[in-house]
């Protein structure tokens, strides 16, 4: 088993941001880096149709089992759910947590449809789209 140390807290916000500058306090729009406006007030985001979904980014990590062990910011564990026994990989670092279907189904887990697309991207540059979640 792995296990992983907190991660750094930015120093001008409290906030992790995996490597990412932080724009508190910059006076930077944090929705698309133009120092004209605020986010609340940003043209990129007002250009989004009411009936359209904006994407959302996250962080995904995904590998197999034995990948797991080899990496030094992985926790790999057994976790029961729902009364099932399963084999978890846990990264502090992620935003999101990754399920597979057949998981969700065998799990009896509800799934919700966001209102927006959420775009997770994995270490290896690859992204998923989605806007399928089980919440809680």
């Amino acid at each position: 088993m792995v296990s992983k140390s907190a991660p750094n807290s930015c120093p001008n916000c409290g906030k992790t941001h995996g490597g990412r500058l932080c724009l508190f306090g910059s006076n930077v729009c944090f929705t698309c880096g133009q120092t004209e406006h605020y986010a609340r007030d940003c043209p990129q985001k007002k250009q989004t149709s009411e009936g359209a979904k904006p994407p959302t980014k996250g962080r995904l990590f995904t590998l197999k089992g034995e990948e797991a062990t080899k990496l030094d910011d992985l926790i790999e564990g057994t976790s029961m759910i729902n009364g099932k026994s399963l084999t978890v990989l846990f990264d502090s670092d992620a935003t999101h947590s990754i399920i597979n279907s057949k998981c969700v189904k065998e799990l009896n887990f509800v799934v919700t449809t966001l209102p927006f697309n959420l775009s997770i991207s994995s270490p290896k540059g690859e992204f998923v789209v989605t806007s399928l979640v089980c919440l809680n």
